[in-house]
Order: structure tokens, then sequence, then C-alpha cells
């Protein structure tokens, strides 16, 4: 692995800087939703406080009916058109959540209007009025007002037009009603209007079935309807930009006011787009675990938020809102009346400057320090660059600095710098010195040894020739003399 890739390697350590810029812009975010949860979570419990104060009822407790109010007047006619708005709210009647009637309220500046549906396959009918119509099937309707009660048998032998007497007749409740029933090959459906001259403070359904004759007593229930009291009172108190609704445990509305406004939508009319809704989701922002269903107008808020606050409860959660970049703040805080909840106030307040802020701190994070990732990339290339050539340079000398006489050709580059280099080729030359002096050495040996060996032999040979004068032996002179001068 060359020298280059090696720094571009150690240049990507600076990658450690933007994950700390990270880290710090999700710690900056996470404080400043902390402080906007506790701030919209003290709003709301001063309006229901204050709510408290300004004496507004308190919602029917108990079993109910929840009344929806209707725009314009429902054809009374067996058929759910008029009631396509609230059909999602049917409430069940009888044992069960899975109870095979459902029924809905509605009214008018004249009326109340009720429907009922019915799963049900076996066909078992007669008109109302027939005696035998207690045995067939038929929804019991037990309305109750003033402390009296009358029933009524809701029954009839074909579709269409049914009449229904009441048992007993009453003054105060309606001597009949008169309703429209329609039926297909799996249900029924009834509907019916009443004067609201006579409404009942209670009322109560059950189904009889003939193919499961089991007749129960149906308990009565209240109705509830939307306060317009208790809305005016949460305009007054609820802060601007803010929705707040009231509801009771179960989660039926009561009262709503104002509406979902996003902080920014003024100040910044251009959002940062779905990639920056994205990245906020991906990278910044919380879990977006709230209840959906809460966005929108429903006659009933169902979530976890209402759930925990009708247990006593506050709770706190953040969904996305309806449009690109926008979080939505819900509070759901109980009201209480002596020592039990008597309804939920959930608060809720859009954000965008949130989402902007971080979203804008991250973009300028990365820009930041993408430009610090390739100025650090592009100075440490460079350096790795202009070290190679040096360490090549000095890499070159130091191959040709002894030549093929084994000479020593100069000094080296890089000799004068004042850096790691510069000793290195120092110590080389230092080296090649000590090299080059051996070698002159080594050249000089050879002279230096002939002389060292031609003086002992000129000593020998006078000694010899000298040897040759004096008297000797044969054999002796023989040894002396030949074969020593052979030697």
């Amino acid at each position: 692995m060359s020298l280059r890739l090696k720094l571009l390697i150690v240049a990507l350590s600076t990658l450690v800087l933007p994950w700390m810029g990270w880290q710090l812009v999700r710690q900056t975010e996470s404080l400043l939703r902390q402080g906007q949860e506790q701030a919209l979570q003290a709003s709301a419990e001063a309006i229901v406080k204050a709510i408290d104060a300004l004496g507004v009822a308190v919602p029917v407790e108990g079993p109910v009916f929840p009344v929806f109010a209707a725009s314009a007047p429902i054809l009374v006619d067996g058929y759910t058109d008029d009631w396509s708005a609230w059909l999602a709210d049917l409430q069940p009647v009888g044992p069960g959540e899975q109870s095979r009637a459902r029924v809905a309220l509605a009214e008018d500046r004249a009326w109340l209007y009720v429907l009922v549906e019915v799963r049900d396959g076996t066909r078992t009918r007669v008109d109302a009025r027939d005696r035998r119509v207690w045995t067939s099937d038929h929804v019991l309707l037990e309305l109750e007002r003033g402390g009296e009660r009358s029933r009524y048998a809701l029954a009839s032998a074909a579709p269409g037009e049914f009449d229904a007497p009441a048992d007993p007749p009453l003054r105060e409740l309606p001597e009949r009603i008169v309703g429209q029933w329609q039926e297909d090959g799996s249900s029924y459906r009834i509907e019916l209007r009443l004067p609201r001259a006579v409404l009942p403070d209670r009322l109560a359904f059950a189904l009889y079935d003939a193919a499961d004759p089991v007749r129960a007593d149906p308990p009565l229930r209240r109705l509830l309807r939307y306060d317009e009291d208790a809305a005016r009172a949460l305009a007054r108190l609820a802060p601007e930009r803010m929705r707040a609704r009231l509801a009771t445990p179960e989660g039926w509305l009561v009262a709503d006011s104002g509406g979902l406004l996003a902080d920014a939508d003024e100040a910044e009319p251009d959002d940062e787009g779905w990639f920056g809704g994205l990245i906020y989701r991906g990278m910044i922002a919380p879990a977006l675990t709230g209840t959906r269903a809460l966005d929108g107008i429903s006659a009933r808020l169902a979530g976890a938020e209402v759930a925990a606050a009708a247990s006593g409860r506050p709770r706190l959660s953040w969904r996305p809102g309806e449009r690109p970049g926008e979080v939505v703040l819900a509070a759901a805080v109980p009201r209480r009346a002596g020592g039990r909840v008597t309804g939920v106030l959930l608060l809720e307040q859009a954000s965008r400057a949130l989402p902007l802020l971080a979203n804008r701190a991250l973009t300028e994070l990365a820009v930041a320090s993408a430009i610090a990732l390739a100025v650090a990339a592009g100075v440490l290339v460079s350096f790795g660059a202009l070290l190679s050539f040096r360490i090549r340079r000095l890499r070159n000398a130091a191959e040709q600095a002894v030549g093929s006489g084994g000479r020593w050709s100069g000094p080296l580059p890089l000799a004068d710098a004042g850096d790691e280099l510069g000793d290195l080729a120092r110590s080389f030359g230092k080296l090649l010195h000590e090299v080059d002096a051996y070698t002159g050495y080594l050249r000089t040996l050879a002279s230096k040894l002939s002389h060292e060996l031609n003086t002992p032999l000129a000593i020998v040979k006078s000694s010899l020739d000298n040897l040759d004068q004096q008297p000797l032996g044969d054999g002796a002179r023989a040894y002396l003399g030949a074969r020593a001068r052979r030697r």
C-alpha cells in the first residue's frame, strides 16, 4: 500500500468530527424538544384548571350514546347514505365489542335520528303490531323520560315502513314510532326519528334473534352531545396555533377549538421538502409513534394518549404532521373531579421550526464536514506526494552514491534538511563515508602485503647466498641451497 493511500486512509479519521457534530445537533434538538414538551404539558394542565374554575360542565359519566350533529335533515329511508360520516363510529349494543347490532344517533334542530344495523342471515319477520313480535326477530328500544319507561319492538314483516307502538304508552314519550326497515342477505337496517320535544333522558337497545332466543336486559345510556359552552371556553383559554379538544374518558369528543397551524408557516413559507423531512425523521427526530388517528376531525379520540390520560396519567407523544417536514406534539392530561377522572384534555401543537432548525444545522454540518474532509484529504495527499518525491530522491542518490570502482561520488541530497529525512540523509552519508574508507583500505592492501613479504624473502635469500660461501657437506648444501632456493 502506497504512502499516499495510507495518508488518505488516515484522513478518513476526520469523519469523527461530523459524527460528533451530528451527536451535538441531536442533543440540542432533544433539549429543545424537552422544553417544548414541558411547556405544552404545563399549558394543558393550566387549561384544565381554568376549565374547572369557569364551571364548565363535566361530560356525562358512565355508558353513553354519542349524538352527532347533522348539518342537514336526514332522509329516513333505511339506507346509510346520510350516515357515511359516522359509520366508523357505530356503537355496539349487547355483550362485547363484536355485538351483531350497532347503533348511531344524530340530531338537528327538530329531530333525533337513529340508525340500527344488525348482522343476521336468518329471517323470522312479523309486523311490529303483531302479537308474535316478541318471539320474532326485532330490536327492542327502551326510552326513559322523567323516571318513566316505555318499550318499542322495532320489527317489520317486509322491507319498508313499520309502526311500533309504545308498551306501555306514556304521555311523556311517543305513543308510537314510525321508521324504515331495509335488509339484504346478511343483515338488516332500521332507521327512525324522534321529535326533539319528547327526547328521552336515557335509552337502550337490545337485539332479539328468533334463531337464538336469548333475551337480554339492555342497560340504559345517556345521550352525549357536543358542548358549545365548553368549546367557547377552550377557544378563550387555548394558546394560538394550538388545537384543544375535550373528551370523555372513553374518548368521545365534547368540545373542540383551534387548529394546527405550524409555528413556521408565516415566517418560513418554503419548507425543506421531502428530503429534509426524510433526513429529520431518519437521523434526528424522536420516535414519531403518536396516534395518526388524532389527525383530522373525528367524533371519538382513540389512541394510547387518550387511554393513558383516562387512567390518570398524562401522556406526551410526537407524530408526523399532515404536511412535509411537520411534526405534531400532543399532550393528553386528565380532568379530575372528586378523585376520579371525568374527562381528557388533548392539546396539540404543530411545529416546523424545530425540524427546519435541525435540518439546517445538519446541512451546514454536512457541508462544513465535506469541505474540511476535502481540504484535509488534499493537504495529506499533497504532503504524501512531496514526501514520496523526497524519499525517492534520497533512494536514487543512495543507489548511485557508490560508482563502479567502489568510490563515493559525493554528498547525498537533503543532507542540509532539518527534518527526519535530513537526519536519514546524514546517516546514509556517514555510512557511505565509512564504506568508502574501507574500500580504499582494501585497494592498498595488496601493495602493502607485497612490501611486507618481499622484505623477509630478501633476508632469506641473502642468508642463503652467505651460506653458499661457507664450507658445508654435500648433503647439507643440497638442503640449504637447492631446496631452500626452490621454496
